[in-house]
């Protein structure tokens, strides 16, 4: 029996040793990770928030409401990749108007543009910096051709936030069979 609790104690001795040589050495993978976590300034003046280590577009928040008119709003952030935010498919070329409100938190570099899916042909065109004090205050009109079949429409830009509303009158419902703020899910049967 003597020998029997003296191989448990040692067995003990040994799962402690082995817990304590563990922690020690996930509090120095720990003290590793986060002195190579940047440090991100709180204290910029501008209110904008920027992703750490982002190399892709995120939205904030997106919405797309189809009705007369077709409405919607969003919050996003631009680095390297084209942020889609709307896509209408009609199921004939029609004439719209897109009404538009938005902020760059006066910085320049965002670009609009729309193209029909499926091909390279795209429209755009830069949008001049805007203060947060024009958005909804300030309203920009661009006539639209929305082309047969499923229109994209994108933002995009180098770290740069912005953020949008807009309204697009003038399609017909119709002839409108789609309207998103993500792309149209085909489900097979």
């Amino acid at each position: 029996m003597k020998k029997a609790i003296c191989m448990f104690i040692g067995f003990l001795g040994c799962i402690v040793m082995t817990a304590c040589g563990i922690a020690g050495d996930l509090t120095s993978s720990i003290s590793d990770i986060s002195d190579s976590i940047p440090e991100i300034n709180s204290e910029d003046s501008s209110g904008e928030q920027y992703p750490a280590g982002s190399q892709t577009s995120i939205f904030r928040s997106l919405t797309a409401n189809n009705g007369n008119p077709i409405t919607g709003q969003f919050d996003v952030y631009l680095s390297e990749t084209e942020a889609v935010f709307l896509y209408i498919e009609v199921q004939e070329e029609t004439k719209v108007t897109m009404d538009f409100t938005y902020t760059t938190h006066e910085k320049p570099g965002v670009k609009f543009g729309y193209y029909l899916e499926g091909e390279d042909d795209k429209t755009t065109f830069e949008l001049e910096s805007a203060t947060d004090e024009a958005y909804d205050t300030v309203w920009t009109a661009k006539k639209i051709t929305l082309q047969k079949g499923m229109n994209v429409f994108y933002l995009s830009g180098e770290d740069v936030s912005c953020s949008m509303r807009y309204e697009i009158s003038g399609a017909e419902q119709s002839k409108v069979t789609y309207v998103g703020a993500f792309p149209r899910q085909e489900f097979v049967a």
